[in-house]
C-alpha cells in the first residue's frame, strides 16, 4: 500500500501546479477603496461649498422654501443664509447708489447716492428682521419681496405638477380596474 501511495505521489497525473488564490497587496485594496469613495466625498464637499456660496441668494427665498431645502439638505444653514442675504443686499444697495451717483454727477453725488443706497438697505434690514421677529418668531428666515414672488411662481408650478401627476395616477388606477373587471 505504501508503494501505491508513493507511485501516486510521483505520478505525472497529479497536478502540483495548482494556482492558489492570489491575495492582492493592501495598498491596491486601499487605492481601490479611495477611488470608489473619493468622487462621492468630493461631490458632497462641492455641493456644500456651493450652498454656502449661494446662501446670499438663497437667503432671500421665502421661509417655507428655505425650510424645505433644509429638510432635503440638512447642511443648508438657514440662519446664515438669512444674514448673508442681508449683508449682500446692503453691499449691493450701496454699490448701486454709488454707481448711479458717479455716472450722473460729481464724486460728492456718488457719496451721497451711496449713502442713500445704504439707507435703503438699512430699511430693508429693518423690515425683514421686523417681519421675522413679529410674524415668524419661530422661523429662522424671512424672504425678500422679489424672491418671494419667484418662490410663489415655483410653488404654483410644483402644485400644478403634483395635481397632474395625481390625475395621471388616478386614471391609471381606474383603467386597471376597468380592464380587470372585464
Amino acid at each position: 500500500m505504501r508503494q501505491t501511495l508513493e507511485d501516486a505521489v510521483r505520478s505525472e497525473d497529479l497536478d502540483t501546479d495548482v494556482a492558489l488564490p492570489h491575495e492582492r497587496p493592501f495598498w491596491q485594496d486601499y487605492l481601490a477603496t479611495v477611488a470608489r469613495d473619493l468622487p462621492r466625498r468630493v461631490l458632497h464637499s462641492a455641493a456644500t461649498m456651493a450652498m454656502y456660496i449661494l446662501s446670499p441668494v438663497l437667503g432671500g427665498l421665502p421661509e417655507n422654501l428655505q425650510e424645505r431645502l433644509h429638510d432635503r439638505v440638512p447642511e443648508y444653514p438657514i440662519g446664515l443664509a438669512f444674514v448673508s442675504s442681508l449683508a449682500a443686499k446692503t453691499a449691493l444697495y450701496i454699490y448701486a447708489g454709488w454707481a448711479i451717483g458717479s455716472s450722473y454727477g460729481t464724486p460728492e453725488d456718488a457719496a451721497a447716492s451711496a449713502f442713500f443706497g445704504g439707507c435703503a438697505a438699512f430699511m430693508e434690514i429693518i423690515a425683514r428682521k421686523g417681519m421675522k421677529d413679529n410674524f415668524y418668531i419661530d422661523r429662522a428666515a424671512c424672504g425678500e419681496p422679489l424672491m418671494w414672488m419667484v418662490g410663489q411662481a415655483y410653488m404654483t408650478g410644483e402644485r400644478q405638477y403634483h395635481r397632474v401627476a395625481r390625475y395621471h395616477r388616478d386614471m391609471v388606477r381606474l383603467t386597471e380596474q376597468r380592464r380587470g373587471g372585464k
